[in-house]
């Protein structure tokens, strides 16, 4: 059987505001607040106390005054996910509620922010390309209090600095005010889980065409933990266990609870393939011969070949031929040993399917080497060519079925030409022509198709055989 699977992980990201909640899983850093270190001031003049730093804005002239604050103690890499989080005390100066735009922003910059510092407060400056923000909100909507909160995201680019800074488009009053404390930032460990499918059981599912398929970890225990199960057909929702047909491609989606109450969401296919059966498997066929390399029509459903010499020989070859050891190949040629390729042998092919099932056999081919002759008119024997007084030639050899056939005797003599296919059967002959002064130059036209023939010469004296290659 085969198995094709694929894993996605997708990571569900998103800002998540909690009150009351620090940020405490993953690789976490308490970041004290205070003019030391790694903390810059982006414009005005804010108020440092003991780990925290107070802040104000209101519009003077449709232009937004205030103070902010920069921390760039940290860097955050591209891609990578963090949980933020800091405790803001909302306030406005006579206590009433501020315009309904003001917002507490927070925003990832490449760099510090360090605009012109000229008074108690300074105009908001611009924030630079890139960014991020992470925060946005009217903290003051609900009057005066403290709360903490906390954002989940992926960082959008490299940056290696947080902008905090109130922004209030009313002019002056009331003035919005805030106190940032308790800053803790964490790299929050990506999703890492390992999800598979997998099917259940060592029953043959091709004979029903269902099994059973169940979603499991790394480890191969069935996943419990989850928050939904999603598969692609519809059916068998928030099951990790369901019943699936064969040869059928399956998808599921899978979300999983993890660290800072984000979720993790994985996706997995699976498609469990019934190996073809091998009852039909057919006999190989077209079996060639050419300048030593034997081969024949690839088989649908095969995964090898035996080439052998059958037991019982049905085909007119040798004289004295001998038998071939199995050969097993993987493709469908063999090409033949020097010694092979000088020894005569009738050859058969079978087809092997994966499970080891064989094909019929092949019908027979004879393999003869360069230069046998026949010792009669029935039989292709081993002996060496019998006249050694006279001269055969035939070129070109390879040709496209035209050829030129030169014999030469001692004395004139009635010539016979027979061809014959390499397993023994006649396809064309030609009798009975003459030669002149022991010189016979014949051309002979055919229109066989393309393969190694035996051209077999008669006179009175004896026979000659030649291997020839028509090419088309």
């Amino acid at each position: 059987m085969k198995q094709k699977i694929s894993l996605f992980v997708i990571l569900f990201l998103s800002f998540l505001a909690i009150q009351s909640q620090q940020c405490k899983d993953g690789d976490c850093q308490s970041i004290a607040i205070s003019t030391s270190g790694k903390w810059s001031v982006s414009h005005g003049t804010p108020s440092w106390g003991t780990n925290s730093v107070w802040m104000w804005s209101y519009s003077v002239n449709n232009q937004i005054y205030g103070e902010g604050v920069n921390y760039s103690g940290h860097n955050f890499v591209q891609g990578v996910e963090y949980c933020i989080s800091f405790t803001l005390n909302a306030q406005t100066n006579n206590g009433a509620l501020p315009n309904a735009n003001s917002s507490m922003n927070v925003f990832l910059t490449p760099n510090t922010i360090n605009a012109v510092q000229g008074g108690t407060g300074d105009p908001l400056p611009a924030v630079p390309t890139p960014n991020q923000q992470i925060m946005s909100q009217n903290i003051w909507s609900n009057g005066n209090g403290s709360q903490t909160y906390q954002f989940t995201f992926t960082a959008s680019s490299n940056f290696s600095n947080i902008w905090f800074a109130p922004s209030n488009p009313a002019a002056p009053n009331p003035q919005i005010e805030v106190t940032l404390s308790d800053l803790n930032i964490c790299q929050i460990p990506p999703c890492k889980e390992e999800i598979k499918l997998v099917k259940v059981g060592e029953c043959d599912p091709c004979e029903s065409g269902v099994y059973i398929m169940q979603l499991v970890d790394g480890s191969g225990n069935l996943i419990t933990n989850f928050n939904s199960i999603t598969w692609s057909d519809g059916l068998y929702p928030n099951q990790n266990t369901r019943i699936a047909n064969v040869n059928t491609a399956y998808a599921v989606s899978v979300e999983i609870p993890s660290t800072n109450d984000r979720v993790c969401t994985y996706e997995t296919e699976f498609y469990y393939e019934c190996e073809k059966k091998c009852d039909d498997l057919q006999a190989p066929i077209n079996l060639k011969n050419y300048n030593g390399t034997l081969t024949w029509d690839p088989v649908p459903g095969a995964v090898s070949y035996i080439v052998s010499s059958p037991s019982r020989i049905n085909v007119r070859c040798c004289a004295d031929g001998i038998s071939i050891a199995p050969i097993q190949t993987a493709t469908n040629s063999v090409t033949l040993s020097s010694k092979l390729k000088g020894s005569c042998f009738v050859w058969q092919v079978v087809a092997v399917c994966a499970d080891g099932t064989q094909s019929p056999v092949s019908k027979q081919l004879c393999h003869m080497p360069e230069g046998l002759i026949s010792i009669d008119d029935d039989v292709i024997g081993l002996e060496r060519e019998s006249l050694p007084k006279e001269k055969v030639s035939i070129y070109p050899n390879p040709n496209h079925g035209d050829v030129h056939i030169k014999v030469e005797t001692v004395k004139d003599s009635n010539v016979g030409l027979q061809i014959f296919r390499l397993d023994g059967t006649l396809v064309q002959k030609v009798n009975n022509v003459k030669t002149e002064n022991g010189v016979l130059d014949y051309d002979l036209h055919t229109d066989l198709p393309k393969g190694m023939y035996i051209f077999k010469i008669n006179t009175s004296n004896g026979t000659t055989t030649k291997q020839v290659v028509i090419e088309k």
